[in-house]
């Protein structure tokens, strides 16, 4: 096989030097259809692509060979790839995402800055604002120190009804305020936590402990409060945080800092529309566009238990699980979606296309082979499927 392909990769060369474009560009083809993990031979057929004027070709070759790249960890590789792709398709929203994340993992956090805010100005420019707010939240977790950023990360949570993930990062930022000695601000952010959960006793007692203007005898009890509802207390009372009074001389030491916020570094358990399926795949989907694949499992996996939601969820979670590199799991996803109805009939044809290549790169090739034939008789030439077949119907044939 390595002859062979040496023996093509000079041919191809020959032809390309001698300006016959169309037959090197059929030449480097016939290389890479049957090795598809070249990426080098794959990257000079892209750029062969480009010169003959054929975009769309050239575009969907380079996004296969920068995402393997990308999960193989050759982030710098890959990100230059999708550098290339964003000089014929600077709008493109996937490729932007994907050179943000390749720049942010390089720890290039300008680059990753401005492909992100690309991104938020397209959507805000189309009226999508769950959109806006997806991508204003994956550039709060970009730079731990934009305290800005973060702030405005907090408000599209908010925004897009994830109470609980906003109130934690409030909690988040007052700690860290709190830290570097910037008073005025953690306060503010413990105080739109405090307003965004009433009911938050903890916040309650950081905000008597810090400082709110009570009396400066007055001091939150280390025991919980017991609930409102529970005491002898006028039904006026109800919305009171109630704190018992010390006299000075019994008054505790002074806290440190760290104690009074030890508290909020607690991860928040409250889950916003725990029961609403339709909530779920709007939080988990936003989540996922934002690249907090933690905050979208838990919802995809609660909407993908509802027959509506089934394809769009467990397809989401199948590309999750390849993004983190667990294969196996991202067939059973992706499986579990193609038993469920789908949006389109595009939508199912990517899905198809996803396992098939998920089932071959995991050596399952009867498996991949019978999907790429269920594609091809439902969606003709889709992509490269075409000279999948013939690659997989020789694998198998030799056993």
């Amino acid at each position: 096989m390595t002859i062979d392909r040496d023996t093509r990769l000079r041919q191809a060369e020959t032809l390309l030097r001698q300006g016959k474009l169309d037959q090197a560009i059929a030449a480097y083809r016939h290389i890479v259809d049957r090795q598809p993990r070249d990426w080098n031979t794959a990257n000079v057929l892209g750029d062969l692509y480009l010169t003959a004027g054929e975009t769309d070709k050239a575009v969907l070759l380079f996004v296969r060979v920068a995402g393997s790249l990308a999960q193989e960890g050759f982030w710098s590789k890959a990100g230059a790839i999708y550098k290339k792709i964003l000089k014929v398709r600077p709008r493109d929203e996937h490729v932007l995402l994907q050179a943000a994340e390749m720049a942010a993992k390089l720890e290039l956090l300008a680059d990753a800055r401005a492909y992100l805010e690309t991104v938020r100005d397209l959507r805000r420019d189309g009226g999508d604002d769950p959109g806006v707010s997806a991508i204003t939240i994956r550039l709060a977790a970009l730079d731990p120190a934009d305290f800005d950023a973060r702030f405005a990360g907090a408000g599209a949570h908010l925004a897009i009804g994830d109470v609980a993930s906003a109130v934690k990062a409030l909690k988040q930022l007052a700690a860290e305020l709190a830290e570097l000695g910037w008073s005025d601000r953690a306060m503010s952010a413990l105080e739109e936590a405090a307003r965004l959960a009433p009911n938050d006793l903890d916040l309650q007692k950081s905000l008597a402990r810090f400082g709110t203007g009570a009396d400066e005898n007055v001091v939150v009890e280390e025991d919980p409060v017991e609930p409102i509802a529970q005491q002898d207390a006028p039904a006026s009372d109800a919305t009171e945080l109630k704190v018992p009074v010390v006299l000075e001389h019994e008054k505790p030491a002074p806290k440190d800092l760290d104690d009074v916020f030890a508290d909020l570094r607690e991860e928040a358990t409250q889950r916003f529309a725990a029961n609403d399926p339709d909530q779920e795949l709007a939080a988990g989907m936003a989540f996922y566009q934002a690249g907090q694949l933690d905050f979208a499992v838990p919802r995809l996996e609660a909407a993908s238990r509802a027959p509506a939601h089934r394809f769009p969820a467990a397809a989401t979670l199948g590309r999750i699980c390849l993004e983190r590199g667990d294969a196996w799991r991202a067939i059973d996803w992706f499986e579990r979606a193609a038993d469920a109805p789908p949006p389109t009939q595009a939508d199912m044809h990517r899905l198809l296309y996803e396992l098939a290549d998920a089932l071959e790169a995991e050596g399952e090739v009867a498996r991949a082979l019978a999907i790429c034939l269920e594609l091809q008789a439902d969606a003709g030439d889709y992509h490269d499927v075409p000279a999948r077949i013939e690659r997989l119907t020789k694998v198998q044939a030799r056993g």
